[in-house]
């Protein structure tokens, strides 16, 4: 094949990529990625040909609900450690500076917030059970088709076991809205160290997530009034992580509304309840 011809095709090739990229698997047309961590790769799940589909539980609670409409917060600056990698990535945290290894949660924050939001509502919790607290800034304008780019959280979990005692083996994630979103289709597309995974109003999208071989546990805590994400839809989300091989546990939350940092701390109480069985 003559070079000129050859060169055409690698360029209309790598075209269709980026095309790709950018559309990508949400149906949606997506930010440019965020910063250029090349030091970490990403480890995508095989779906596998057929999955057996695992159990899907739904439950009602009245003790979480939140009425607040409030649109303004701004996180307890006692709460939380701010720190940046080699590369850039900036993350809040906290946890034990030593002693014997740690249970660590990686937070997703919702868009518009900073890790920070999520560390000032896991704080209690963490100090009271001893976690490590891992909470990566996602830049709004800065997705991946991941939602979030995976890496910086890679990034900044490698960091903080540098500095608290993280047991890797012993890793869960949470998110809220936006970032629930991205904890559910990170643990449904790539190979993590997260044994669970939780959700605050981030319902996803059922035509992403694929087929998984041994599927990472699901909670989804959500408002039965929440408007950003309606139940309805998230009883069908569910369903479909079921069917896919996610072990699905669906919590309505009576009463209760899509604002998060009223009640957060008991969120976060009741998802950590959740999770500590699935790290043992």
């Amino acid at each position: 094949m003559p070079t000129p011809l050859r060169i055409a095709l690698i360029a209309v090739t790598f075209s269709i990529l980026v095309y790709a990229l950018w559309h990508g698997p949400l149906g949606e047309r997506l930010p440019r990625p965020g910063p250029q961590l090349g030091n970490v790769a990403l480890v995508t799940l095989d779906a596998p040909a057929t999955a057996r589909p695992a159990r899907l539980t739904e439950t009602s609670r009245a003790d979480l609900t939140n009425y607040s409409t409030e649109d303004a917060y701004a996180p307890d600056p006692t709460q939380g450690t701010r720190h940046r990698t080699e590369t850039g990535v900036v993350w809040w945290g906290g946890g034990p500076e030593g002693g014997a290894s740690r249970p660590a949660i990686l937070l997703l924050h919702d868009a518009g917030q900073t890790g920070h939001s999520m560390v000032d509502m896991w704080h209690e919790v963490a100090l009271a059970e001893g976690l490590v607290l891992v909470a990566p800034d996602f830049p709004d304008n800065a997705d991946t088709p991941y939602i979030y780019d995976p890496r910086a959280a890679f990034e900044a979990l490698a960091h903080a076991a540098t500095l608290y005692p993280v047991d890797m083996e012993r890793i869960a994630i949470f998110g809220h809205s936006r970032g629930g979103q991205a904890a559910q289709l990170w643990v449904n597309r790539l190979d993590g160290p997260w044994k669970a995974a939780a959700a605050h109003a981030g319902t996803l999208s059922p035509s992403v997530v694929q087929r998984v071989a041994e599927g990472v546990p699901i909670a989804h805590f959500l408002g039965s009034v929440d408007r950003v994400f309606p139940f309805a839809p998230a009883r069908e989300s569910a369903q479909i992580l079921a069917q896919a091989g996610h072990p699905t546990d669906l919590i309505r939350l009576d009463g209760h509304n899509h604002w998060f940092y009223e009640t957060g701390e008991a969120i976060s109480a009741a998802a950590w309840r959740w999770m500590g069985p699935h790290l043992d």
